[in-house]
């Protein structure tokens, strides 16, 4: 799942956000707005925000048979 983080208010709390996502019954969930670089797994789920690309700030999910893998990275 991807978004922008908006339409869940992740300013004030992650918590909508994690709850449409495992709803959804997704594995990862991709979410901008904040600028702010973020990952957490939590209980099967990869929450990720790449940050600001004008900060130099991106992200990187690879997805193989073994698993997934998320990255977050500033140039």
């Amino acid at each position: 799942m991807f978004c922008h983080g908006h339409t869940f208010r992740v300013k004030l709390s992650y918590i909508d956000l994690i709850h449409e996502a495992k709803n959804r019954g997704v594995d990862v969930v991709l979410f901008g707005h904040t600028h702010n670089p973020y990952y957490e797994y939590d209980n099967g789920l990869h929450i990720m925000n790449p940050g600001a690309a004008a900060d130099g700030c991106y992200g990187m999910v690879d997805i193989t048979d073994k698993g997934i893998m998320c990255i977050n990275a500033k140039l």
